[in-house]
């Protein structure tokens, strides 16, 4: 997700791709450890329960951040767009790119 902060409107594709690739693989090592860990914790009896807990709140986390994004996003938008719903124009590909880079930043931590 660092990697994401310094993004700017001349970064090439392939940087762009490079740090998706690295957060995806990061996320891919944690993200099974992690569950098995929380699943041999719990009893046997109790792991439907352990399970569904943990899908929930993953999936409420997803939705937190999926608002976040579209929040910060949205503050590049010009402010006619913003009043009539309509046409959704970006200010500037600069203002956009500002408005991801903070975005990157802000999950990070």
């Amino acid at each position: 997700m660092l990697g994401f902060t310094f993004i700017r409107a001349d970064t090439s594709l392939f940087e762009i791709m490079f740090w998706g690739t690295i957060m995806g693989v990061g996320s891919g090592i944690f993200t099974s450890p992690n569950i098995s860990t929380i699943m041999g914790m719990v009893s046997p009896e109790r792991r439907g329960i352990a399970g569904g807990t943990r899908t929930m709140m993953n999936n409420a986390g997803q939705v937190v951040s999926i608002e976040m994004f579209f929040a910060i996003i949205a503050s590049g938008l010009t402010p006619q767009a913003k009043e009539k719903n309509e046409k959704m124009t970006i200010r500037s590909p600069f203002h956009f790119i500002q408005s991801m880079s903070s975005q990157s930043f802000i999950c990070f931590f």
